[in-house]
């Protein structure tokens, strides 16, 4: 008996399958299964092996550089592109001039460090062309090496003179105060912390250079004369006093030279470019998460004007470079999303060597996806220029480009949409391949279609993907920090940690080795320390790869639900014809009073299994029907 109260509790509960957005909450879950990560792994070690052979191919010919020798990317010629085009000031947005200016500041930079004392009897007659032929960072480094191990030596003890001579005047000062000794006491930890916080940016100034405030003062505060000394051990010890004070800010500077011979050398395009992005796109998910849009309007311009710079001033090199990715994402990109199309649909599991299968045989589908439209930009583009040329003709270019005008204008009108359609809709088609067999031309066709029929559901849908996304991401990183800390804190206590492996933070997982300043031992076990947590940072990049093919699959399906009225169970299965009827035995012409029950059996094809039920009710159509259908289904 049903009663009014529970029929009412039956009638507002609400059917959430209806509201498809709520399977994108499972990106997560499906986006860290093995098979994924290791394929989405695969991705991410194939773009830098093939980005740093390009780099190394290169060589010095495309090479960018910087004039803040400690933050690369903040004072990279790629943001200085951007904020430069951002000012719409065609004066100064010339690469090559920045490029010129930053050598021959580092240039000059360097010719006084290798006028000093210290450095004449190694920098020669020429030090200019020492500079230029690169050699210079190698001498460099020798100097700062010896000078280095000397100071390190020493300064720690003469910080505990520091130390005692300050303590030691407290004491005399504190018989013949009378003020408050709480006050006296607080002014005393005061300036001992004073000291500490100077002995501790002495410390990482004598490695990577970088200092703040007066050299002078800062050495001033931790290196002084031992007061306990009288006569000539007080004479001695001031001499020796003021050559430590020398070698100390001589080694600041030459870690300072060391960078500065860095950045005039460069980096490689791709170097250069993926880390610029992927800082930028860490940063701008931190900025989503705290909501402050200021900050993601400025990255995401950034970013933009990254890719522009790229395509403007190393055209051939993006070119190769973005050919080589397109084949990688074809495989492996293509398995992710074939993995994803049969989760989202079938609820099916695929094994990682199957989908790998199904991208090898779809390759040339796969590849011609974001090739093709480009090609079509580049011949609209080409016959652009081919009309522009013959506008030069002397009495008839003029009619020629009044006649073609419209043609040119309409050529312009199809690059725009297309590019429009291959930078936002670009996800969707890796994903049409894979759920419906379409072809290159036909998964192009789909994408601009959703895009055009669509808009509203695609941007609803993306955004919430993409917060997701953001928020999955946040807590994996934090989780990793997590990891390592709990790692670091376990150590034996007679480890000096911080040397092999630095103090990692939320922004920068893995800070960088001073590597010259271990020994054999140490630089084999911090060597070892960096592979393993390299191993472990992977999974961030790899996340982000396995999470975006996954959500595009799953944003393909629900759009083509609300656009062609398509079931989101329904996806292409490979099954051949042949396949399809292995195994199966038809009944002879003298077997007609063979038992019809038993004539039916099954067989595997491809992806699925075929179950054919000879003369079954359901099944009315005959050998040669079912053939017909079949081979116009999977287009044998």
């Amino acid at each position: 008996m049903n009663y009014p109260d529970d029929q009412q509790g039956k009638m507002n509960v609400i059917d959430l399958s209806t509201f498809y957005f709520v399977r994108l909450f499972r990106g997560f879950s499906l986006s860290v299964q093995p098979g994924k990560i290791l394929l989405a792994i695969i991705i991410v070690f194939a773009l830098y092996g093939a980005g740093w052979l390009l780099d190394f191919l290169a060589g010095g010919s495309h090479t960018v550089v910087s004039d803040d020798i400690y933050d690369f990317n903040k004072g990279s010629e790629i943001v200085w592109y951007a904020g430069n085009c951002r000012k719409a000031d065609d004066s100064i947005t010339n690469v090559k001039e920045f490029r010129r200016v930053t050598v021959e500041n580092h240039t000059e930079k360097l010719m006084d460090v290798l006028s000093m004392p210290v450095m004449k009897d190694t920098a020669g007659e020429n030090p200019l062309q020492l500079v230029r032929s690169g050699a210079v960072k190698s001498l460099l480094r020798d100097k700062y090496c010896v000078l280095y191990e000397k100071c390190l030596q020493v300064l720690p003890v003469r910080y505990k003179i520091t130390h005692a001579n300050m303590i030691e005047g407290f004491n005399r000062s504190k018989q013949a105060s009378k003020e408050d000794k709480m006050e006296f006491n607080f002014q005393q930890r005061q300036l001992l912390d004073d000291i500490d916080k100077a002995y501790t940016q002495i410390s990482h100034a004598m490695i990577d250079g970088r200092i703040e405030g007066d050299i002078d003062l800062l050495l001033g505060k931790v290196i002084t004369v031992d007061v306990k000394l009288t006569g000539k051990e007080y004479s001695d010890d001031l001499l020796y006093y003021a050559g430590l004070k020398k070698d100390v800010a001589d080694v600041i500077l030459l870690a300072q030279a060391m960078k500065t011979a860095q950045a005039i050398e460069g980096r490689g395009v791709f170097s250069a470019i993926a880390e610029f992005k992927l800082t930028r796109l860490h940063n701008l998910a931190v900025s989503m998460v705290l909501l402050d849009f200021e900050q993601v309007k400025d990255i995401v311009y950034e970013l933009a004007f990254g890719s522009v710079w790229m395509f403007r001033y190393h055209p051939y090199y993006v070119l190769i470079l973005y050919l080589v990715a397109f084949g990688i994402y074809a495989i492996f990109g293509g398995a992710i999303c074939r993995i994803s199309a049969l989760q989202v649909t079938r609820q099916e599991h695929v094994g990682t060597i199957e989908s790998l299968h199904f991208s090898f045989r779809h390759f040339r589908q796969l590849f011609l996806v974001p090739v093709m439209p480009i090609l079509v930009v580049a011949g609209c583009g080409l016959i652009i220029l081919v009309s522009s040329w013959l506008s030069l003709i002397p009495y008839i270019g003029p009619l020629f480009m009044a006649l073609s005008l419209v043609v040119i204008f309409g050529l312009g009108f199809l690059m725009a949409i297309i590019t429009i359609g291959l930078v936002v809709g670009h996800g969707l088609m890796y994903p049409a391949v894979a759920v419906d067999d379409a072809d290159a031309f036909d998964a192009m066709s789909r994408a601009f279609t959703y895009i055009i029929r669509k808009p509203w559901h695609l941007a609803a849908y993306a955004f919430i993907a993409a917060i997701y996304g953001i928020i999955c991401y946040v807590f994996l990183r934090a989780f990793l920090l997590i990891l390592f800390a709990c790692v670091r804190e376990s150590f034996a206590s007679g480890w000096d940690i911080d040397v092999v492996w630095p103090v990692p933070s939320f922004t920068i997982l893995l800070p960088p080795i001073q590597w010259h300043l271990l020994s054999g031992g140490e630089e084999v076990c911090a060597g070892l320390i960096r592979l393993a947590c390299q191993a472990v940072v992977l999974i961030l990049p790899a996340y982000a790869c396995s999470y975006y093919y996954t959500t595009a699959t799953q944003i393909y399906v629900m759009l083509r639900k609300h656009e062609d009225e398509i079931d989101l169970s329904e996806c292409y299965l490979e099954t051949h014809v042949n396949e399809l009827f292995e195994g199966i035995s038809f009944p002879h012409k003298h077997a007609e009073d063979k038992d019809p029950a038993q004539s039916g059996t099954t067989c595997s094809g491809g992806e699925q299994q075929a179950v054919v039920e000879g003369e079954s009710a359901d099944n009315d159509q005959t050998i040669s029907d079912i053939n017909v259908d079949e081979s116009n289904r999977f287009g044998q």
